[in-house]
């Protein structure tokens, strides 16, 4: 699934920072866009952690993978958000450690659900490039990976 100014992807699916899952792993850069196609967040790789931007280049999170877990920080370094993959299953939780959905990945498609198992959204990654959409097929962003 967030304070930044693109929350949520339109309430479809994980914020911004657990989209990257569903992009090219090996791209450091990351621009994601909303429906319309304008820049609403921007993230950098370097090594094991990620760091998230508004429009304005502003850091909004950071994301630190270690093994199969993940654990994303706000401006002021607390813990707001973590991830635990198993297989292609992914596993959301929220500040507070209690579970708020996870997350299928099937070669290039991913299908988020919440914490009832209910589909919430998906994406499809081709080329780089993700989409985003909501439980009833209508597109909610749009992300470009690149190195």
């Amino acid at each position: 699934m967030c304070v930044m100014v693109w929350a949520e992807v339109a309430a479809a699916a994980p914020p911004v920072y657990w989209n990257r899952r569903s992009a090219a792993k090996s791209t450091p850069r990351t621009t994601y866009y909303d429906r319309s196609g304008r820049t609403v967040a921007r993230s950098r790789t370097v090594g094991n952690r990620t760091r998230y931007s508004d429009r304005s280049g502003r850091t909004t999170f950071t994301s630190r993978t270690r093994g199969n877990r993940s654990t994303v920080s706000d401006r002021s370094g607390r813990k707001v958000a973590s991830s635990v993959t198993s297989g292609n299953r992914t596993s959301f939780y929220g500040r507070s450690g209690r579970k708020t959905g996870s997350s299928r990945t099937v070669g290039q498609r991913s299908t988020f659900y919440d914490r009832s198992g209910r589909k919430t959204g998906s994406s499809r990654t081709v080329n780089g490039r993700t989409t985003t959409y909501d439980r009833t097929g209508r597109v909610t962003s749009r992300s470009r990976s690149r190195k």
